[in-house]
């Protein structure tokens, strides 16, 4: 109810009770608030988290608005995305009296910044000076043998001066801080450190050297391989001075400003190991070579007097060896492949035995003996044979070559008896004891009777004994049978009488009659 603000209220909808005089109402108005919304575009405002943010106003404030930051560009103004109120187009005033109304939201308006550039590398290599925008590349030289380290804005790469590598205008050792838009960089450089990378091929595994530019040699690691001897290591990989298929030794290498990553493959040959022989007391057999690559090897067979070979044992191996001691191999093919060492194998034997047989030849049997190979074997019992006399053994049938005992056994043997017959004394005797003869017969065997003998007065009738089978010492006598007379009386030419007759005619030789 007073233009100042300070009567009565009325709000709209109250009710008025009219008095007797006229009423005057003022009306009362309070400021409208509106947003501003800013889009950075990329860009920070100084104290504000994030890139976009919102602030209140009413047309009685005077507004400043914000200059935001964003790196390699710089800030032209705010762009009205939308007019509304008294807003329009790009603001590029910063400050705005009072008066100013309406929502509204703005994006930053930026132009990317331009730097001339100028280059000193300090090597055989130079670049033109030029202007760059913010974010794009700058040149990375390359020199043999040197590692480039980055832009420095100083020719002693103090801190704070570098380095920059991709962009030109931060530098990572103190961040926000701008290069001049005009400015030299300096390249600072090391010596590139290179790698020779060592494949093993198999081998044991050795450390990866290292070298630059400036070292004078480098030792080439060696390699070892079970079965192998290590040849050399091989370029397979190469790059910048080194030659792809030299070979190099396991030592130290001459360098000559050599440089670059290589790679090496170490080299093989298989080692040739030897395989000897002992062979016991049998027939020598020369040693075999093999590698640990080969394939097929043949023991060989191995013979020995008096004995059977069996196999070949492994007595003997070389401090490296994966060969197994005492293993056994049978004569023939094996497959050494992947074997190294070398080994000695002796053979084995399983000794003979032999059969020695006894021919009596008709005398009493003997029976045969069996006996290791060079045992020694004793005389067997005498044989015995009925008419004979045992006179030793014989090594053929033919009885040329006695044996003695003991006897070595060699192999299967027949010895044979000889024997000598026995002769026996035949004696014939007259019917006095007289001898008549004395022969010596054989066993066997007839003697010969003498002449028949003679006696007088009687008649030789024959031989006591029977001497056609003389199996002993024998004694034969002569037999006889008397003669016998008769007596007869004469009368003589008497031309009487009686002439007498002897009853006891005839009579024995030498007896007595009585006339």
């Amino acid at each position: 109810t007073a233009a100042d603000g300070l009567g009565t209220s009325y709000a709209t909808g109250d009710v008025i009770t009219i008095g007797t005089a006229d009423i005057a109402l003022y009306a009362k108005w309070t400021p409208t608030n509106y947003t501003l919304s800013y889009n950075t575009d990329g860009g920070t405002i100084v104290g504000i988290q994030g890139v976009d943010y919102t602030t209140n106003y009413n047309i009685e404030n005077n507004i400043t608005l914000p200059k935001p930051y964003k790196k390699g560009n710089v800030f032209i103004g705010w762009k009205v995305d939308s007019p509304a109120g008294n807003w329009s187009g790009t603001v590029n005033d910063l400050v705005q009296t009072m008066g100013k109304y309406g929502t509204v939201s703005f994006t930053a308006q930026w132009t990317v910044e331009s730097y001339h550039l100028s280059f000193q590398t300090g090597k055989d290599v130079s670049y033109t000076s030029q202007s760059y925008v913010y974010n794009s590349l700058l040149p990375v030289p390359v020199v043999p043998g040197s590692t480039f380290q980055g832009w420095f804005t100083s020719s002693d790469f103090a801190i704070g001066t570098g380095p920059y590598v991709r962009t030109p205008d931060l530098n990572t050792e103190t961040v926000g801080e701008n290069i001049a838009t005009a400015t030299t960089l300096y390249a600072k450089w090391a010596n590139a450190v290179y790698t020779i990378t060592c494949l093993e091929n198999g081998g044991t595994t050795v450390a990866d050297p290292t070298y630059t530019i400036t070292d004078n040699s480098i030792t080439l690691p060696e390699s070892t391989r079970k079965g192998y001897d290590f040849d050399g290591w091989s370029v397979v990989a190469n790059s910048g001075t080194w030659v792809a298929s030299t070979i190099y030794q396991a030592n130290q290498l001459t360098l000559n400003n050599d440089y670059g990553d290589v790679v090496m493959e170490a080299q093989w040959t298989p080692s040739n190991y030897t395989i000897s022989f002992d062979t016991n007391g049998g027939n020598a057999i020369s040693p075999l070579s093999y590698t640990t690559t080969s394939s097929s090897l043949t023991l060989p067979d191995c013979s020995r007097t008096g004995y059977s070979f069996t196999t070949w044992k492994i007595t003997e191996i070389s401090a490296d060896c994966n060969w197994t001691l005492n293993a056994i191999y049978n004569a023939g093919e094996i497959n050494p492949h992947g074997k190294y060492g070398n080994i000695t194998v002796q053979a084995q034997w399983q000794i003979n035995q032999y059969t020695l047989s006894y021919e009596s030849n008709g005398g009493s049997a003997i029976a045969d003996m069996t006996q290791d190979y060079n045992s020694t074997a004793a005389a067997p019992t005498v044989p015995t044979r009925t008419g004979y006399t045992f006179d030793g053994w014989y090594a053929e049938s033919g009885l040329i070559t006695p044996v003695s005992f003991p006897y070595t056994i060699t192999g299967d043997a027949t010895l044979y008896a000889k024997w000598n017959i026995n002769q026996y004394t035949v004696t014939f005797k007259d019917y006095d004891g007289a001898v008549l003869k004395t022969e010596s017969v054989n066993y066997g065997s007839s003697a010969t009777a003498p002449t028949n003998p003679s006696r007088t007065g009687y008649n030789f009738t024959g031989w006591d004994t029977n001497f056609s089978n003389i199996t002993g010492t024998t004694t034969v006598t002569d037999q006889y049978s008397v003669n016998s007379y008769n007596v007869m009386y004469s009368n003589n030419g008497a031309d009487g009488g009686i002439v007498p007759t002897d009853a006891f005619s005839p009579y024995n030789y030498n007896s007595v009659v009585t006339v």
